[in-house]
């Protein structure tokens, strides 16, 4: 069949190329996308009640909240210093060195006693 017929009207007209019928197939969501939508659905905002909150956890973010705005009446140099210090030992020592290097990369070799205290820094960091 020719992309151009006349039509009716004498005006040339273009036309669709035949194609065969497109067969549609109904497939199965896979299991994956099933818990994806289940877990979706979990959060929907109709699902979002004040019973479905767990209240240890809550009271836990509020009272380190409030432990926060509390912090600066309880100052010290002293406080500070091991507080930098056991950010350097946790973050520093611990995630890069220990967790990031010497177990994920295996960059790093260590003896057994200063993997451990460093991996033992990395699980403190929380």
């Amino acid at each position: 069949m020719a992309p151009y017929s006349d039509s009716p009207s004498g005006v040339l007209e273009r036309t669709a190329p035949a194609t065969a019928p497109q067969e549609h197939h109904v497939t199965k969501p896979s299991t994956k996308a099933l818990e994806r939508q289940e877990l979706l659905d979990a959060f929907a905002p109709s699902q979002l009640r004040w019973g479905n909150l767990s209240w240890v956890v809550m009271t836990f973010i509020i009272g380190m909240h409030v432990a926060a705005l509390a912090a600066p009446f309880f100052f010290t140099w002293s406080g500070l210093v091991v507080a930098l210090l056991l950010h350097w030992a946790t973050c520093s020592i611990g995630v890069c060195l220990a967790y990031h290097r010497c177990l994920s990369h295996k960059s790093l070799k260590l003896r057994n006693p200063a993997k451990f205290i460093a991996t033992y820094f990395g699980v403190i960091s929380g």
